[in-house]
């Protein structure tokens, strides 16, 4: 009883310090983490399971017969802190229906594979109050993938990275605080602006703002900013660490 009592006492301990450094610190950003902690001894590897989405070009609509569509993605990855990890995720069944023409990468085989590092970070999501648009701070996964080369029929299309300017992803990592065995990321058009993400703006770990945005070029020709929208939520699930299944907890 008294072990209970000890660590109640140490919990709101925890929970105080939260508070005062909040209050003390107005400017801070509350940043999010993954629990238990991963490390590269002992890291947390998952697995990805996602339904259909599409590849939306800023100004397209939701649907239009000119974006990329995919049936499913599947994937896997691992987490080596807290906030970062790496991991790769499959789409499978993708077409452009105005052409008529299946979509795959170079390797032939039916699917696109976009590999790149996971981070988990905090977002402004631009949620509806009132019939307003208002900047709201949600736990993130914060996707930077690698160059990715796609074919769709006569169509050669680059998602591109660079050092200066990184094209990435990011979708709203949903019941944060919550002990979890599938975590679940939502990823969704921005209200107003047609194919721009919900979230384009992230904080990293040293609390500095930068934008997300996807780039992608059709052709080679000029690039264009894009959002990647799923029908249903992106699932994390199977987590392991030590070959050993674990709950998983977004701390935010």
């Amino acid at each position: 009883m008294k072990t209970i009592k000890l660590l109640g006492v140490a919990f709101l301990a925890v929970l105080a310090i939260k508070a005062i450094a909040l209050t003390t610190t107005a400017s801070a950003v509350l940043l999010a983490e993954f629990l238990p902690t991963p490390s590269t001894v002992k890291p947390v590897t998952f697995t990805i399971k996602g339904g259909p989405g599409e590849l939306v070009p800023l100004g397209a609509a939701l649907g239009a017969v000119t974006n990329i569509k995919c049936k499913e993605h599947t994937g896997s990855g691992e987490l080596t802190t807290p906030k970062l990890g790496k991991g790769e995720i499959k789409y499978k069944g993708c077409e452009i229906s105005i052409l008529g023409a299946k979509c795959e990468d170079l390797t032939k085989t039916g699917v696109i594979t976009a590999k790149g590092t996971f981070h988990i970070q905090s977002g402004l999501l631009e949620k509806v109050e009132g019939g307003k648009l208002i900047p709201t701070l949600v736990p993130a996964l914060v996707l930077l993938p690698e160059a990715v080369h796609f074919e769709c029929g006569t169509l050669l299309f680059q998602i591109l990275q660079s050092s200066e300017d990184p094209s990435c992803v990011a979708g709203e990592l949903l019941e944060p605080n919550k002990l979890l065995s599938t975590v679940k990321v939502d990823f969704k058009e921005e209200k107003e602006t047609k194919g721009d993400q919900d979230i384009v703006k992230v904080f990293n770990d040293e609390d500095k703002e930068y934008p997300c945005k996807l780039f992608f070029s059709t052709n080679e020709e000029k690039l264009q900013d894009a959002a990647i929208v799923s029908e249903k939520e992106l699932e994390i699930t199977g987590f392991k660490q030590g070959g050993v299944a674990i709950t998983a907890l977004i701390d935010f």
